[in-house]
């Protein structure tokens, strides 16, 4: 039908515009997709320490307040992703990570000795779980490693209180079962238990028990879970990966770097598939290593997760619909009274003991701080591998079914060192843990050195005392030891003395982490060419550290009915860039003290010049002051200046002309050392401002 005439144009104009305009374009197609509401779902890689980039994408996702409908982590992003599933900030997960132990997860090789043999350092430790005896890897500390992870996941886990979807944000933690390799989805049980299964890395760590399957690394069956997202129901994913670089032929000369980098080739990445909805953040780690958890190296990730998760949003477009359904803000209750604790444990009188050793009485309120420190505590102890509080209950009430697991049943130990002055030594002890059923630990050692021999034993047991479960230590040491003196001319023959030691004492904890221990003790010896004596008194000694043999620093004071004597040995290490520096104090009073208890000058670890034990008396004061550079590999160069001073009779380090005794002197030596998997070996020279120089040879750490 012919149009009118005025009509034509305007018809003729709109037409050709309709014609002619251009169609939506891809990019204008994808975000118009990007921009509708869907349910959200944030996944986490594995990846070593470099999931410390996770930490920054929190931090992004804070400041643009999104939250997620969900999470689901593998490995170290089950570690991360559970703590920002319980409700932390990235910033709040940020200052945690710095003020637990967290760089002490895994160290160089260094096994353990039980503590029940005393302060001795291992060469090698062999350990029966009931299936024969294996070496101890001494890489990895179990009991800590399993404690710290309590401790992390102890506000999550109390929220959860076995069943995930209770906490802030639902959450998901990926294991693989060691039979089939498939990946296991963990939605309940203990969250700590969970997540330590979730990253129990091959090689590394040993695999996790739940509910009957042995689970290793999440990692290994899928190390970017976008399949178990998307079987939750994910719209979209939010997906934080961690690459990785390609091995480097100088990880080679590391066992535990080959250990992890043949992980990586097992963990399975290559199933992944996105969609074009999906926001992909792929962090920038592949330079960084997975074994590094240095405060440095965790700085630069969490700034490195920032920046790459802050450039990613900023393409994204409509960020506010990334915010998801979960954006209506959930109540969440952290239960504060204890409604029952269960024990499952057939030891006698384990259920009162954990209950003080946790801090918890049932129907009484518990301060959440407080049971993560006795958690951490409890993961030195070497009775226990782990302890799994298994929490259950509603509303303002857990309940606690606590299901610890034990260290070995048996443990063999040998310990070695040489010395240029002190000869060669070697020990060797047996130990055995829940003897008579009732939780009583048990050990017996022999050390045989040059001037030096020495036979002890002891029982250990943990009993309810203030509050706590105290180790209660009774021992006996019996000692030989040729002591050597020296005069300006030279050496004189050696003094031969016998002692016998009885003691019968209780240990706790003190704030600051430091360790007391108080000890009745008796005392036989006899010094030869007179008669035997006998005392008896009170020692007590504290230390940085559950461990006597890790302290770094020593207090300690005995008062018995022959003399009195207080001691203290105090050393502590800083990075100063590349160089490690390591200031040394020691100060000791005695009075009446028997030649086998005075001191000498710079103790086992020796004065500048002076061959070690050489100046010998009732009272010492040394300062000094060590510096440490690496310089290739496990090689580093070292130098230590020392000042100090011994003295005897009444007062402190009086001058007495004509002895080198109050006769102040300073000393110094330069070398270096090398750090190897097995002993570490150190080569000084050393000099004094009265002496001349003196060659420092040690193999391994003297005790």
């Amino acid at each position: 039908m012919p149009c009118k005439r005025n009509l034509c144009l305007p018809i003729f104009v709109l037409s050709l515009a309709i014609l002619c305009a251009p169609s939506p374009s891809v990019a204008q197609q994808a975000s118009a997709l990007s921009c509708t509401p869907l349910k959200t779902g944030l996944v986490l890689s594995g990846g070593g320490a470099k999931g410390f980039a996770h930490v920054g994408v929190f931090k992004i996702l804070d400041s643009l307040h999104i939250k997620p409908d969900f999470i689901v982590g593998s490995s170290i992003g089950a570690i991360t992703g559970a703590m920002y599933a319980s409700g932390y900030t990235g910033q709040e997960i940020d200052s945690i990570a710095r003020k637990l132990p967290i760089s002490n997860v895994i160290r160089s090789y260094s096994p353990l000795a039980p503590g029940v043999i005393g302060a001795l350092p291992a060469f090698a430790v062999w350990e029966n779980n009931g299936r024969g005896f294996t070496l101890q890897t001494g890489a990895v500390r179990e009991g800590e490693v399993n404690a710290l992870m309590s401790a992390l996941m102890l506000r999550g886990n109390l929220i959860a209180r076995g069943d995930f979807d209770r906490l802030p944000i639902p959450l998901r933690v990926i294991g693989t079962k060691l039979s089939t390799r498939k990946a296991v989805v963990l939605s309940k049980g203990d969250l700590a238990q969970a997540v330590r299964a979730s990253f129990a890395i091959p090689l590394i760590f040993a695999p996790g028990v739940i509910g009957g399957d042995v689970l290793m690394d999440g990692g290994v069956a899928d190390n970017i879970p976008v399949a178990t997202a998307r079987a939750m129901g994910a719209e979209r994913l939010i997906v934080s990966t961690l690459p990785s670089a390609t091995v480097s032929d100088e990880l080679f000369g590391d066992p535990m770097k080959v250990a992890l980098q043949l992980t990586d080739y097992l963990f399975l990445n290559d199933t992944t598939t996105f969609r074009q909805q999906d926001l992909i953040i792929r962090n920038r780690t592949a330079d960084f290593n997975p074994l590094d958890f240095s405060p440095a190296t965790l700085d630069s990730l969490v700034r490195s997760g920032m920046q790459v998760a802050r450039e990613t949003f900023a393409k994204a477009g409509c960020v506010q619909t990334l915010r998801g359904a979960a954006e209506q803000t959930r109540e969440v209750r952290v239960p504060t009274v204890v409604s029952e604790i269960q024990v499952n444990s057939k030891r006698r009188l384990e259920g009162k003991t954990m209950r003080f050793a946790l801090g918890v009485r049932p129907g009484r309120r518990f301060n959440e701080d407080s049971l993560r420190q006795r958690l951490l505590q409890l993961g030195e102890a070497d009775d226990y591998r782990a302890i799994w509080l298994m929490p259950s209950g509603r509303d303002s009430s857990v309940k606690f079914n606590v299901t610890p697991v034990y260290g070995a049943k048996q443990a063999i130990v040998v310990g070695l060192a040489y010395d240029n002055d002190l000869g060669g030594r070697l020990w060797g002890g047996m130990a055995w843990r829940d003897l008579f059923n009732a939780a009583v630990e048990g050990a017996v050692a022999l050390d045989i050195g040059k001037y030096r021999q020495e036979f002890r034993g002891g029982l250990l047991r943990r009993i309810p005392a203030m509050q706590r479960a105290a180790p209660l230590v009774a021992s006996f040491r019996s000692v030989s030891e040729d002591i050597r003196i020296f005069t300006d001319s030279g050496e004189r023959n050696p003094v031969f003395t016998r002692s016998l030691e009885l003691a019968v004492g209780v240990s706790g904890q003190l704030p600051g982490g430091f360790a007391i221990g108080i000890t009745p003790i008796v005392r036989l010896w006899r010094v030869a060419g007179t008669a035997a004596v006998g005392a008896a008194g009170l020692n007590v000694r504290m230390a940085d550290g559950v461990r006597i043999v890790d302290a770094r620093t020593v207090l300690e004071g005995e008062v018995n009915s022959r003399y009195q004597r207080v001691h203290f040995d105090g050393k502590h290490a800083w990075d100063l860039g590349t160089v490690e520096v390591v200031p040394r104090l020691r100060v000791g009073w005695s009075r009446n003290a028997p030649l086998q208890e005075q001191f000498f000058l710079g103790g086992y670890d020796g004065f500048g010049g002076l061959r070690t034990t050489q100046r010998r008396g009732e009272q010492e004061a040394m300062a000094g002051l060590a510096l440490k550079r690496p310089l290739f590999g496990p090689i580093r160069a070292s130098g230590e200046v020392t000042v100090g001073a011994i003295g005897v009779g009444n007062g402190f380090l009086t001058r007495q002309l004509g002895t080198v005794y109050g006769q102040v002197i300073t000393g110094w030596r330069v070398g270096g050392e090398i750090r190897t998997a097995v002993l570490d070996v150190h080569v000084e020279r050393g000099f004094n401002s009265v002496h001349g120089d003196i060659w420092f040879f040690r193999l391994g750490q003297w005790f």
